[in-house]
């Protein structure tokens, strides 16, 4: 074999066995970090298992796929058949989530399994303030519910961290009685959430929350629903009761379609329905001319009152 040819052979296979050592390099460092980030999880509560790790993706990324994943904090837990974080050289400071199959989002009694077409968090791998996460997700699929779409945005800073969500295309199986029917055009959120994060709940952590000023602020929180449509805007924290406290604004059009739809599905207690509707018919004042009606919210004493009228008990978020 020629000279030349046996040289570039060499640098090849040279140029290959240093690939494929980066590579591992990269897989063990990717690892690392992940057994890293399940201890500060376990320091703060949450109880986090899964199946032993795999590495693959050679050449061109590494993927590292976590079978079985459990992660479970007091009250609230998420499962998963699978998550696979992959790292592409060519995108160093950013790490790539991806759960697979079923996967089950609980809430103390509450369970709510559900699937994805597709579900990615991009996360960064640094912890400058204003470094963003991002969550997307299409075709979700759960028990009566089936949403086209989804895509949040997490992005924490020196007070705290800043949120966006957006649900859109959101089908109901079995909509309730009533005027709005099965469609909820869209759901969003925007606000943020101050003061030391409370890492898994629970009565101590909350109550250090409370006591260090933390409180959730909403810029919105908007629901298009057919006729209806209705945003909510305020700030809420917590009282020495561990009970929601605080005050806002709802604006809505279309209230009297919601109205009749949540009393025909059982969801408002009759005494709240009755008080809803003296609220639409004598107390409430639409603005001029555009029949949107503009309502005073607040969260006091373990009640929800709306425009001073009390609606619903608020039961401590955890017993103080």
């Amino acid at each position: 074999m020629p000279r030349p040819i046996r040289l570039l052979l060499l640098a090849a296979s040279a140029l290959l066995l240093l690939q494929t050592a980066l590579w591992w390099a990269a897989g063990l460092l990717l690892q690392g970090r992940a057994a890293a980030w399940v201890e500060l999880r376990r320091a703060e509560a949450w109880q986090i298992s899964h199946g032993p790790p795999r590495r693959s993706g050679w050449p061109f990324a590494v993927r590292l796929d976590l079978p079985g994943m459990e992660v479970e904090g007091p009250g609230l837990a998420w499962r998963a058949e699978g998550l696979s974080l992959r790292w592409n050289p060519l995108a160093p400071r950013q790490l790539i989530a991806e759960p697979w199959g079923e996967q089950r989002l609980i809430a103390g009694p509450f369970a709510l399994p559900y699937r994805a077409e597709l579900a990615r968090a991009l996360l960064p791998l640094c912890a400058a303030a204003g470094a963003e996460a991002r969550l997307e997700m299409a075709g979700i699929t759960a028990p009566g519910l089936r949403i086209a779409s989804g895509r949040a945005r997490l992005t924490p800073d020196a007070a705290g961290i800043e949120v966006a969500l957006t649900l859109e295309g959101l089908d109901l199986a079995r909509p309730p009685p009533g005027p709005l029917g099965p469609r909820i055009a869209r759901l969003s959120l925007e606000g943020s959430l101050s003061g030391p994060l409370p890492a898994a709940g629970g009565a101590t952590r909350l109550a250090a929350w409370r006591e260090a000023g933390g409180a959730v602020v909403l810029r919105e929180l908007r629901i298009e629903w057919g006729a209806m449509s209705a945003s909510l805007t305020g700030r809420a924290g917590l009282d020495a009761g561990l009970r929601p406290a605080g005050e806002g604004v709802l604006v809505i059009s279309g209230a009297q379609a919601g109205l009749e739809t949540l009393a025909a599905a059982g969801l408002l207690p009759p005494a709240a329905v009755g008080a809803a509707r003296l609220l639409l018919g004598v107390m409430a004042r639409p603005e001029p001319g555009s029949g949107v009606l503009r309502l005073s919210v607040a969260a006091r004493e373990g009640r929800l009152f709306l425009a001073g009228l009390p609606l619903l008990p608020l039961p401590p978020l955890a017993a103080p």
